[in-house]
């Protein structure tokens, strides 16, 4: 099925008892489990069809363990969302009302256009990374010379998209500091966005956008599996 994986499971092993330590092998699983449950929630969040693949007792695990992810808690408790950044272009169009004049207008068109590019963003590093990431694939181990032109193309479209993702950033910061308080009497929580200091922190960034992406997937795939398992619970009980 599209869901099973083959994982090499590694461990070292001791030289005078010819088996790997008990918590060598235990690390190795848990981290064998923890990659395969992220792998599996991306699957199922990209291509919600999966999940039609997988059988009910699988589905109900695999949802266990998502919820129980340190990612996934992680994301939960992050204070900075995308949904922060939404919330402020639905305030503003509140705050306009239903007959906005022009200038409310174009604020508002760039509002939308840098709230889309930051979303699209942080999908687009978390992508950029995993490519990187992935480079060393026994395909270009035999070619030493391809490997490294293929990483640092892959770390270019990274810095590419890193770059964008930033100036959107930055953008975004100034219209709901200085755009939105000055000109339209609009008052932003600072506890819900970025500080100055952390928007030139690249690295800050950009573990910001990999983590919020790679939650969001797993929150997302959370939301596929309890469709899934409702359906199919309904579907059991119309057989009986």
């Amino acid at each position: 099925m599209i869901y099973n994986y083959n994982i090499e499971v590694k461990t070292f092993m001791n030289p005078e008892s010819g088996s790997a330590p008990r918590e060598i092998k235990e690390n190795a699983v848990f981290e064998a489990n923890h990659d395969l449950t992220l792998r599996e929630a991306d699957q199922v969040s990209e291509q919600p069809v999966v999940a039609e693949t997988m059988p009910r007792g699988h589905l109900s695990s695999l949802r266990e363990h998502i919820l129980h992810l340190p990612e996934y808690e992680n994301y939960k408790n992050q204070p900075i969302k995308l949904e922060n950044f939404d919330s402020v272009l639905e305030e503003f169009w509140k705050h306009v009302g239903q007959s906005p004049k022009p200038e409310e207008v174009k604020t508002g068109e760039v509002l939308d256009s840098l709230v889309k590019g930051i979303r699209g963003g942080v999908s687009d590093y978390y992508k950029s990374l995993l490519s990187l990431q992935r480079v060393g694939k026994k395909e270009f181990l035999v070619d030493r010379e391809a490997y490294k032109e293929e990483t640092q193309y892959r770390d270019q479209r990274r810095k590419i998209v890193h770059d964008a993702l930033i100036s959107d950033l930055k953008a975004f910061h100034r219209y709901c500091y200085q755009v939105l308080p000055k000109k339209f009497g609009i008052s932003v929580a600072t506890e819900n966005f970025f500080k100055g200091p952390e928007l030139n922190n690249r690295d800050f960034i950009g573990n910001w956008a990999f983590e919020t992406e790679q939650g969001r997937r797993l929150e997302d795939a959370v939301r596929v599996i309890d469709s899934k398992l409702s359906g199919k619970k309904e579907e059991a009980e119309s057989t009986h």
